[in-house]
């Protein structure tokens, strides 16, 4: 495997390492901002520790993003391979779905009993669009890459514009939908919140509705179809088109009234430089999309450049990358622990060191799944962890 496909698995385990902050910062610290369509963004405090934690999430809204891109790169290199090892279209397609389907049901049964756990009553985080009552069903991230990978394998053969133009509608659709911020307050359907507008009504609460995460995924799968014919060339362009992309985010920012908060989707509060940082997640908003796929993209260039090119290498990133869904359905457990053993809220100091602690314990357990999956079948159910 070369040092330039090895980025991809790099990248993932620094996103997860990233995105265990995020999640320690709920367990422990008791912090968690939600950036909901139709409601006021967090206000950017002005102490230097609030400052501090509005940074921590800033720098997890890049995880997400980068999950989904790298998925629907991971779908047109894996087509690639499987067909080179003799699989059929309908065995490449299958494995897809299956994998976007144990990830649903996983969502259900194996991750949302770990949030319950979390011992602290943060109204930001129970705070969502709709008419909630008692949860019982959480759709997150977990669904959100399930559906984008039963329709990224759906959509294999496509051909470029056609992806192209799904991408875009599907980003167009949930702008258009989105209900008016006067209508927070009220119910919102099951099917619109799976599809396109995240929420809580009645039973159930959507966070990754499937529609903008699929577009995410397609560009991913376009970044895949560029590395199978010229990986060389891609690595060439992905840093320029980052850029590009950051450029429009700064322009998209720095728009005022209707345009700007039609892009941002709810204008953000607070004062200074950092103000620029506040975007909505919830859906992604175009903001949000130029600014967390143009630094993944920077940051995939760099490890493609700089990166070992040794594909048994045991450093975190690989073995975390390498692990992906593994480590994200056990650190949700591991912080949950180290939570309800400091009853929170932690400071600072204490979150962030419960984060090393928490990766510590993590780390080998994960190097030692890395090695058992490497070692079981390409068919094998393993594998889709």
């Amino acid at each position: 495997m070369t040092n330039r496909l090895l980025a991809l698995d790099r990248l993932r385990g620094l996103l997860m390492m990233v995105m265990a902050i995020d999640h320690v910062s709920y367990f422990v610290g008791n912090r968690h901002s939600a950036e909901f369509w139709g409601l006021p963004l967090p206000n950017i405090g002005q102490g230097p520790d609030d400052t501090f934690w509005f940074l921590s999430r800033v720098i997890s809204h890049f995880c997400a993003p980068g999950f989904f891109l790298l998925a629907g790169a991971s779908i047109s290199l894996f087509a690639e391979a499987r067909r080179a090892a003799g699989w059929s279209e309908w065995q490449v397609r299958r494995y897809w779905i299956e994998r976007g389907l144990i990830l649903i049901i996983a969502q259900q049964l194996i991750e949302n009993p770990a949030w319950l756990l979390g011992t602290f009553d943060n109204p930001s985080t129970g705070i969502a669009p709709g008419s909630g009552g008692n949860l019982m069903l959480h759709f997150g991230v977990l669904y959100g890459l399930g559906m984008a990978m039963i329709v990224g394998g759906l959509l294999l053969n496509l051909r470029i514009w056609a992806l192209t133009v799904l991408a875009t509608t599907a980003v167009a659709i949930t702008a258009l939908l989105l209900p008016d911020s006067a209508a927070v307050g009220l119910p919102i359907s099951t099917l619109l919140m799976l599809a396109v507008v995240p929420g809580h009504s009645g039973a159930v609460q959507v966070l990754y509705p499937a529609a903008p995460w699929i577009a995410v995924t397609i560009l991913g799968m376009l970044l895949g179809r560029g590395l199978r014919a010229d990986a060389g060339l891609t690595f060439r362009l992905v840093p320029v088109i980052g850029i590009a992309l950051l450029v429009l985010f700064v322009a998209v920012r720095s728009l005022g009234g209707d345009a700007g908060q039609l892009l941002n989707i709810v204008a953000p509060q607070g004062d200074g430089a950092l103000v620029i940082l506040s975007v909505v997640k919830y859906p992604p908003a175009v903001a949000y999309l130029l600014m967390t796929l143009g630094g993944n993209l920077l940051l995939l260039a760099a490890f493609a450049r700089f990166g070992s090119s040794k594909p048994s290498g045991n450093g975190p990133l690989l073995v975390f990358g390498q692990s992906a869904l593994f480590f994200y359905l056990l650190h949700l457990y591991v912080y949950a622990v180290i939570g309800l053993l400091l009853p929170g809220p932690q400071g600072l100091s204490v979150t962030y060191a419960s984060w090393v602690f928490g990766l510590g314990l993590l780390y080998p357990v994960c190097r030692k799944y890395r090695h058992f999956k490497a070692s079981t079948a390409p068919e094998s159910w393993w594998r889709l962890f």
